[in-house]
């Protein structure tokens, strides 16, 4: 599993590309796809720091990706369309159970801890 592989399975979900996920536009069509793909980077790819996954994405720095994270995490309990998109792209991905269970929401609604 890579970033790439990733970024290409939630754009191809959203109909945007890769490029629109590693932009800057903050409209919703584009701004939910880059934070579920965040979550799901950070969540089966634990060992990628949040600043190694700012850089690959050419965010600016890893609190940005910290707030994906934490904010995904959140909605996600609450927000049924969230969840469903989340289960579909886990699904397009082809996760084992062990996988599947790493995007289970945190209780604490941070998501897992802080590092650079």
């Amino acid at each position: 599993m890579s970033i790439d592989h990733i970024l290409e399975t939630v754009a191809k979900y959203f109909q945007i590309t890769t490029e629109d996920i590693r932009g800057r536009s903050r409209v919703q069509k584009i701004s939910v796809p880059r934070k579920l793909a965040c979550y799901i980077i950070r969540k089966i790819l634990p060992l990628l720091s949040y600043e190694d996954i700012a850089n690959d994405l050419g965010l600016r720095d890893h609190s940005t990706i910290l707030y994906y994270v934490k904010d995904v995490n959140r909605k996600i309990k609450t927000d049924p369309i969230l969840m469903s998109y989340l289960a579909k792209i886990v699904d397009e991905l082809g996760l084992d159970s062990c996988q599947k269970e790493l995007l289970t929401p945190s209780p604490d609604a941070i998501g897992d801890t802080v590092d650079k």
